[in-house]
């Protein structure tokens, strides 16, 4: 068995097929736009496939997968509301960690790679030091505990190791909701709103992201990689550089700090990931989230002096 955090190499392969959990989420809405572009792709909301029930499990392998296995599951079915998973850990740790089992299981089975969409919040700095694949994980709340323990099932489950578990954070996209579409909401119905000051960590596009685990899957790539946008920022210059972008009124972005906000779940106060094993691997550099914000609403730079 790998060492927890390591990655390794399989033989580079290209990716034909894919099933995608989740796929009412941003992340799996993304990637079912990106890989139907060019491969086959099945796509399964949570209503249709309840991960937390092993027999709905076996149904879908055992109907599709003995005459149409994919190369690869992705999973990017989750609990992601950090403080719904404070009130609910039991729910929270079996979307996100106990269901692992089974999806494992059947992968094993039937010879289909997994690919798993992890978080920034198994860690909390004091400081932005860029965190490692190999650093030790130290969640502040139940969402980054059951992260932490989903990424356990899998490194202890997965016997052939054909699985690449991705870090990342903050994800926005033009999907649902995320801090980027709740920043742009408020501002442009004229309402001021508070943004911490003290939470660091690295926005991120989530067709970035899909488009980094594409590339690290065919490149042969396993275990584990951080995949962030770059540079770091706190909640509150993100929403600023938006509201700059987008000619909004920055004057209605106030500073707060984390201790001033009515959260049920504390947040962690700096979760900047290193990005350095995956510019490494690929051999390319992580976009700026600002060139993947203006990307992404096709908007304009702002003017400097």
């Amino acid at each position: 068995m790998n060492e927890f955090g390591a990655c390794w190499n399989a033989d580079p392969k290209t990716l034909r097929s894919v099933w995608i959990l989740g796929v009412q989420g941003q992340c799996g809405q993304t990637a079912f736009q990106y890989f139907s572009q060019s491969i086959h792709v099945r796509g399964f909301s949570k209503d249709e496939w309840d991960i937390t029930d092993p027999e709905a499990t076996r149904y879908y392998f055992e109907k599709y997968a003995r005459i149409d296995a994919p190369d690869v599951l992705l999973n990017a079915a989750a609990m992601t509301g950090v403080d719904a998973c404070e009130r609910n850990p039991d729910l929270a740790f079996n979307v996100n960690a106990r269901a692992l089992e089974h999806l494992v299981s059947f992968c094993e089975r039937y010879h289909v790679g997994l690919i798993h969409i992890s978080s920034d919040y198994l860690f909390d700095r004091d400081e932005p030091t860029p965190i490692p694949e190999t650093a030790q994980p130290n969640p502040v709340n139940v969402y980054g505990k059951s992260k932490l323990k989903g990424e356990q099932i899998i490194h202890t489950c997965a016997l052939t190791n054909n699985y690449l578990i991705v870090r990342t954070s903050w994800v926005f996209s033009r999907i649902g909701g995320n801090f980027l579409t709740w920043v742009l909401d408020m501002l442009q119905q004229g309402k001021e709103i508070s943004c911490v000051t003290d939470q660091i960590g690295c926005p991120t596009s989530a067709s970035s992201l899909i488009r980094a685990i594409h590339r690290l899957w065919e490149s042969g790539v396993r275990g584990w990689v951080h995949f962030c946008n770059q540079p770091p920022a706190s909640r509150f210059e993100e929403a600023r550089t938006l509201a700059q972008i987008f000619h909004l009124p920055e004057h209605y972005i106030h500073p707060i700090s984390s201790r001033d906000m009515q959260w049920i779940a504390q947040r962690p106060k700096c979760s900047v990931l290193d990005c350095s094993r995956y510019t490494h691997l690929v051999k390319e550099h992580v976009p700026r989230w600002v060139d993947e914000f203006q990307k992404l609403f096709h908007a304009p730079f702002p003017e400097t002096s």
